[in-house]
């Protein structure tokens, strides 16, 4: 049984289909396989196959058997996801990978600063260092610049209140 995502996507690329006025075999058996969705554009003698593969198992001969006479797209939910998640951890490793942006993460928890109160509640005298770290911050996503002012996104929020629990 597909799972709710998988159905969301063959529901949706179906209902483009329609919309080309294109006609659509859900479940095709073409072959030895079978594909989520075929969809025929007759006057323009064009197929299009949509295969959702949840499990990133889709084989190689499945989608060169397809290549051979259609226009094949391929959707990755669960790959989408994990590759969402990588990022996440990346731009969390980043944020916390020096205690001086663990201090402005700190200060900013409570309210947000300008530049200079921020440099200052960090007592960091070398503006070059302060910089590069509050712009990776910035280039994480934990951190924005709003107004002249700094403060915590809602990802910089989590961060903080998960290290207080620590």
């Amino acid at each position: 049984m597909p799972s709710r995502t998988h159905q969301k996507i063959v529901d949706r690329e179906i209902a483009k289909f329609r919309k080309r006025r294109m006609l659509v075999f859900p479940e095709a058996h073409v072959g030895q396989y079978i594909f989520d969705i075929l969809a025929l554009d007759a006057p323009n003698k064009q197929i299009e196959i949509v295969e959702v593969d949840d499990a990133a198992t889709t084989s190689q001969e499945k989608i060169l058997f397809a290549e051979k006479f259609a226009k094949i797209r391929i959707f990755r939910p669960e790959a989408d996801k994990q590759i969402k998640v990588n990022e996440v951890a990346e731009k969390v490793g980043t944020a916390l990978g020096d205690t001086v942006r663990l201090k402005i993460l700190k200060a900013l928890f409570s309210e947000q600063m300008t530049y200079c109160e921020l440099k200052t509640a960090v007592e960091i005298r070398d503006i070059g260092r302060f910089a590069y770290h509050l712009n990776t911050l910035l280039k994480t996503g934990t951190v924005i610049s709003k107004e002249g002012t700094y403060q915590l996104t809602e990802l910089g929020n989590k961060l903080e209140e998960f290290l207080q629990g620590l």
